[in-house]
């Protein structure tokens, strides 16, 4: 699950997999994407892109995962933003 925060837009993304290290590297390639290709550098557009990565156990909430990506974006976005966070792994 990856809820992406888009210069104040926000915006979910899901996707099929269990291996955290796909997810955010699905995720940076996405903020990649953003800052250089599509809108030329963030610095000179003002566009950032701040994304949380979580993945599903399996037993975990629907809720509780969506929690844990949106902790994630937030943690990114307070981080300087234009960053992709891994969420922790549910309790």
């Amino acid at each position: 699950m990856l809820p992406i925060d888009l210069t104040g837009k926000r915006a979910l993304v899901m996707g099929v997999t269990n291996r955290r290290s796909l997810g955010w590297s699905i995720a940076e390639k996405l903020r990649q994407a953003v800052e250089t290709e599509a809108l030329g550098p963030a610095d000179s557009a003002g566009l950032t892109v701040s994304i949380g990565v979580a993945t599903w156990d399996g037993a975990e909430a629907p809720g509780a995962l969506e929690r844990r990506a949106d902790e994630a974006m937030y943690e990114a976005k307070g981080a300087g933003r234009n960053r992709v966070i891994s969420a922790r792994t549910s309790p």
